[in-house]
This record gives structure tokens, C-alpha cells and sequence, in this order.
């Protein structure tokens, strides 16, 4: 699983890139606002949400630390 949207889901900033999707895919569309304000109303919730794309940032950043690890440097 993977998050999309989700560095301006909880903030209300507008979004701040495109995907497209390049294979089949199950997608669960949210609409920010309704998954905004039941964070607000539901702090346990938002604590849950939270810590769920904080986990998900940090492995969308190590997949991409490792790939740039594994290109052969520019000569």
C-alpha cells in the first residue's frame, strides 16, 4: 500500500503533483476534506493517519535512495 496526496491531505494545501499510474492498480479514493475533518474530530484517528504516512514517506524515500544507489554514476 502506498499513499497518494497525502503530504497535503491533512494540511488542505493544494495538491502538488500528478500520477499516473504505469500498471494495474487498486486505488481507494477519499475525499480530503471529509478525511480532514474526521481527523479533526477523531484525534486517535488522526494520530493513526499520521503515523501511517510518516511510515509510508520513509519508505518512499529509502526505495528512492536505493535506486539512485544502484544507477551507474554519470561519466
Amino acid at each position: 500500500m502506498s499513499y497518494i496526496g497525502e503530504l497535503t491531505c491533512l494540511s488542505g494545501d493544494p495538491a502538488s503533483a500528478t500520477v499516473r499510474l504505469t500498471e494495474a492498480s487498486t486505488v481507494f479514493d477519499i475525499d480530503a476534506v471529509q478525511l480532514r475533518n474526521r481527523a479533526l474530530r477523531n484525534p486517535e484517528f488522526r494520530a493513526d493517519l499520521q503515523r501511517s504516512i510518516a511510515l509510508d514517506s520513509m519508505q518512499k524515500i529509502s526505495s528512492s535512495n536505493y535506486e539512485k544507489l544502484q544507477r551507474p554514476a554519470a561519466e
